[in-house]
């Protein structure tokens, strides 16, 4: 029976393309924050920019573990 290795970078393939995109996300959110001035846009703009901090660490992990 042959096993094939999977590396993590492989096992987290969805970050690859999903945290540029929360990049954008969170970017385009502080610039709305910064014009409106509104709480919502300030909560939102955090919460994604942790969500795209964490993409961006787990692939960083991934990488190194490699």
């Amino acid at each position: 029976m042959m096993v094939q290795r999977v590396d993590r970078a492989e096992r987290v393939w969805m970050f690859k393309w999903l945290t540029p995109l929360y990049t954008v996300l969170a970017l385009t959110t502080w610039w709305a924050w910064l014009r409106r001035g509104e709480w919502e846009w300030l909560a939102m703009a955090i919460v994604i920019t942790l969500v795209a901090a964490f993409g961006w660490w787990l692939l960083w992990w991934a990488r190194r573990r490699d």
